[in-house]
């Protein structure tokens, strides 16, 4: 072995241990021969001593008057079944172990485990001979087969077939301290499972909720689940309750009235007053697929349909908190709002209408309501170019947006 730190070279051999390369001769390092007969594979600088990287025996924090294993029994285990080989230091001091059977394993200075990649997180294979961090900030693994990046500053992680993720993903939600998600093939829920290489993030699918699921919504404690077989929700004991048979893609929740939550559905729209028990009321007049709502103000909503354009709603309602007087009025062609498939969303407070020609947005003209092309993120998003299908602004306002330009693999 052989390791250079800023101006020091390290060395080991079976027989001396570890020991320091010094104006052309080799000298020896207070209890560098506590390393004898290991087979130390690299160290790095660690907190004003060394972390020395052993093949059979773990990992080491060195420094002349101190010398211990590093890790609990869990972690000690980890290293030993991970096989390490090789080390580098990070520019967030973070240091980044590559091993023969676990890929790379990530450690702060005080050798706890942050972050494993490997090929269940999508390297493409378990062994890892080095590393390099390059200017850009991406980390790059020399494979037995291959080389791998990562992104090692981006705050995503990618969890799709290897951590038993199948399916289109329609929406996720994190509920009760697990993270829930709505696919084409059912419902998953995540689970911390340990492996003799690490804690593995798993996703296992509901039995009992088989078909496919649109939509995820938190209320009164409980998470519910729009699905082609009805409405479900699931507590906190994980007991699982059907409330309707019905078809139901969306699912939103009153900003006026807490108790009420407002169902897109195959053949209609309904309105729920949701206190423990379920009280449902169709809205009658709407029997387009509805698959997006905004609640614009009290009282006065859109819904965003499949085929039939965007449906406005006004209504009242009464000291029950039941919907009366309700009156519903269809856009699309002859109201300027271009396209069938219609979605419903908002940017800083303001209402956004996806279609299947682009961004729109209504105005008011002489009493009426009317749409024009939405040119506020890009005029290419309004000029029939593109099919915008989701938007969603987060928290620090960035606007994320699903939209292939028609014609290219976006």
């Amino acid at each position: 072995m052989f390791s250079k730190i800023g101006d020091n070279i390290y060395l080991s051999t079976d027989s001396t241990g570890i020991m320091l390369f010094k104006n052309d001769k080799v000298v020896s390092i207070p209890n560098g021969d506590f390393f004898k007969k290991m087979k130390v594979y690299a160290v790095v600088e660690n907190r004003g001593g060394l972390m020395v990287v052993t093949k059979d025996d773990g990992l080491f924090f060195y420094s002349k008057d101190t010398i211990y294993e590093i890790g609990d029994k869990k972690t000690k285990d980890i290293f030993k079944n991970s096989d390490l080989y090789s080390a580098i230091t990070l520019p967030d001091d973070n240091i980044c172990i590559s091993t023969i059977k676990n890929g790379i394993i990530i450690l702060n200075q005080i050798g706890e485990i942050e972050e494993i990649f490997n090929k269940e997180t999508g390297v493409q294979h378990q062994t890892c001979w080095n590393t390099f961090f390059d200017k850009q900030g991406n980390l790059w693994l020399m494979l037995d087969k291959g080389i791998t990046k990562i992104e090692y500053n981006s705050p995503f992680s990618t969890y799709n077939e290897n951590a038993e993720i199948e399916g289109t993903i329609m929406s996720i939600s994190r509920f009760n301290n697990d993270l829930y998600v709505a696919t084409s093939v059912g419902l998953y829920r995540s689970r911390n499972i340990q492996t003799p290489f690490g804690d593995k993030l798993k996703f296992v699918l509901f039995p009992e909720i088989k078909s496919q699921c649109w939509d995820l919504l938190q209320i009164n404690d409980v998470i519910l689940i729009a699905t082609s077989s009805g409405v479900y929700s699931i507590d906190k004991k994980n007991v699982i309750t059907n409330y309707n048979k019905d078809v139901v893609y969306t699912l939103e929740k009153s900003t006026y009235y807490s108790n009420l939550l407002f169902v897109g559905k195959e053949d209609g729209f309904s309105v729920v007053n949701f206190n423990k028990k379920w009280n449902e009321k169709n809205i009658e007049g709407i029997s387009s697929q509805v698959r997006s709502i905004y609640e614009e103000s009290e009282n006065n909503m859109w819904l965003g349909t499949y085929k039939d354009g965007a449906i406005n709603l006004t209504y009242q309602i009464d000291e029950n908190f039941e919907i009366t007087n309700s009156v519903s009025k269809k856009y699309s062609y002859d109201e300027g709002l271009m396209g069938h498939e219609v979605d419903v969303f908002t940017y800083n407070n303001d209402i956004v209408f996806s279609t299947d020609e682009g961004l729109m947005k209504k105005q008011s003209k002489n009493g009426n309501v009317i749409f024009s092309p939405d040119t506020t993120f890009d005029s290419s998003f309004s000029n029939k170019k593109r099919i915008t299908f989701r938007l969603m602004e987060d928290y620090f306002h960035n606007v994320w947006v699903y939209s292939p330009i028609i014609g290219l693999i976006n």
